[in-house]
C-alpha cells in the first residue's frame, strides 16, 4: 500500500517537474530551493506561535540546515545545469521516502496538543512545515529534463517577430551636407 501512495506521489511530483520545466525553463531545483524557504517560514511561524523554548532553538537549528541544503541544491544544479549530472541523492531511493512518508504521517497524526501547544495556528503552522518538507523530499528525488528553451520564452519570441513585422520599416534621415 504504501508503495503505491510512494509512486503516486512521485508521479504527479515528476510530472509537475516536466510540465514546469517546459513552461518556465526552471528545473526542479527551483521547486526545491521553493519549498526549502517555505519550510523554513512555516517551521519559524510555529516557533513564534508557541513560544516553547525548545521549538525556537530547534528553529535555529532547523535554519541552519536549511541553509547548507540551499547550498547543496545549488551546487547540483549548477553540475546538472552544466555537465548534465546528476549526484546521488538519498531521497531517490523508494525505501527513504516511505520511511519518511509513515514518519510525516505520524508527526500528522500525532496531535500537537501533545507538544503542549494550545495555539489552532500553531497547528497549522506545523502542519504546512510537515507538507513542505514532504513535497520537498518528492521533488528532489524527479529527475530534471536537459536545459531548453521555455514555451513562454518561444511564445515571447514568436510575438515578438509578429509585433516587429507588423512594424514599417524606418525612413533614413537625409544628412545635410556641408
Amino acid at each position: 500500500m504504501l508503495t503505491r501512495v510512494d509512486s503516486f506521489l512521485l508521479e504527479k511530483a515528476q510530472k509537475f517537474c516536466d510540465t514546469f520545466q517546459r513552461l518556465t525553463g526552471f528545473t526542479k531545483f527551483r521547486i526545491e530551493k521553493w519549498l526549502i524557504v517555505a519550510a523554513f517560514a512555516t517551521y519559524w511561524m510555529f516557533a513564534i506561535e508557541t513560544s516553547i523554548p525548545a521549538v525556537v532553538l530547534a528553529a535555529l537549528m532547523i535554519s541552519f540546515s536549511h541553509i547548507f541544503t540551499i547550498r547543496e541544491i545549488e551546487s547540483e544544479e549548477r553540475a546538472f545545469l552544466t555537465r548534465q549530472e546528476l549526484r546521488h541523492n538519498i531521497n531517490r531511493s523508494s525505501t527513504v521516502r516511505i520511511t519518511f512518508l509513515v514518519f510525516s504521517g505520524s508527526f500528522l497524526g500525532f496531535d500537537i496538543y501533545l507538544m503542549e501547544v494550545d495555539s489552532t495556528h500553531g497547528q497549522i503552522w506545523f502542519y504546512a512545515w510537515i507538507i513542505s518538507v514532504l513535497a520537498r523530499v518528492y521533488f528532489s528525488a524527479c529527475v530534471p529534463r536537459p536545459p531548453g528553451k521555455s514555451k513562454v520564452r518561444e511564445w515571447l519570441e514568436r510575438e515578438l517577430q509578429k509585433l516587429n513585422s507588423l512594424l514599417p520599416e524606418p525612413a533614413p534621415i537625409p544628412v545635410p551636407s556641408r
